[in-house]
């Protein structure tokens, strides 16, 4: 009797471990070959698994999901896919399609272009679509919050001048030596005489892998700029008008002519004694009364 309740208690422990409700499926590509290592979770909660080298897994809940409940299906290299839950769940095939939207993206580099999916070095790139709808003056303001590990910083505010770029960061404590080589459509340029309408595409090279190609000058990052080219859609006449308006926010009240020689007079009476506006130049200009003397 001892040895058949010494017995039980195992059963009862894996009786009270077991899972309430259990969600078995598979994963594959659009080509039938399994997806390893794709994440399963069920929708709004914390529970999930991965699919083993056969592309199956197993969900295990503590209790049964309510009604419109969902898994999320997602793997690297494929698009995220929702799986709704039914009561006839009884083994789940999920299908994976490939995204390749981002890889397959063209992008210019030292000596081309090639697709994103196809290079090693560290590179960011921004159309000339997005450079317009950022409504800037310039193209180096343009790129402003545009790209990770550019940083741009507007130091005058004279029209028409260009920002300071540095990429990844100041790299020489020599003046000008912190500048990235800026070349446009393969020959060396500066960014203020560009036209914001006239940019295609603007890559930056951040790293040494992917400006080597251009040497010592490429020490602090390459810009490269593609413009647009003409095409054989016909002619075209595109207009763009942009106003701006700045306003003061006060205005300082400026001394009158008689003020400012007391004030002269003042200062030089402190620092040089006897230097100053004559007497006679203290006359108000519309009476003619003399105000004060000298100090």
């Amino acid at each position: 009797m001892l040895l058949a309740t010494v017995g039980l208690i195992p059963f009862l422990a894996a009786a009270q471990s077991s899972p309430a409700y259990t969600i078995q499926g598979a994963v594959r590509t659009t080509t039938d070959a399994p997806v390893v290592g794709a994440t399963i979770v069920l929708e709004g909660t914390q529970f999930g698994t991965t699919s083993d080298v056969t592309g199956t897994f197993t969900l295990d809940l503590k209790q049964k999901p309510s009604q419109g409940s969902a898994l999320s299906v997602s793997c690297i290299g494929y698009k995220t896919k929702r799986i709704p839950l039914t009561e006839s769940n009884a083994a789940i095939s999920v299908v994976l399609e490939e995204d390749n939207n981002l890889l397959d993206e063209v992008v210019v580099i030292g000596y081309g272009s090639v697709q994103k999916k196809d290079l090693t070095g560290s590179l960011s790139s921004i159309d000339g679509g997005a450079i317009l709808n950022r409504q800037t003056q310039t193209v180096s303001m343009a790129l402003q919050g545009a790209m990770p590990g550019v940083t741009v910083t507007r130091t005058n505010s004279a029209p028409g001048q260009s920002a300071t770029i540095r990429i990844r960061g100041i790299t020489s404590m020599t003046e000008g030596a912190s500048d990235p080589y800026v070349l446009i459509d393969g020959v060396p340029g500066n960014l203020s005489d560009l036209n914001l309408t006239d940019v295609a595409n603007i890559t930056v090279l951040k790293d040494a892998a992917s400006a080597s190609i251009y040497g010592s000058q490429a020490a602090a990052g390459v810009i490269l700029v593609t413009t647009k080219r003409g095409g054989n859609s016909g002619t075209s006449v595109t207009y763009n008008y942009t106003l701006g308006l700045d306003f003061p926010t006060s205005m300082p009240d400026y001394m009158n002519a008689v003020d400012y020689m007391k004030a002269v007079n003042e200062l030089n009476y402190n620092d040089f004694p006897g230097g100053g506006w004559m007497v006679s130049d203290l006359y108000e200009g519309r009476s003619g009364q003399l105000l004060e003397s000298q100090p």
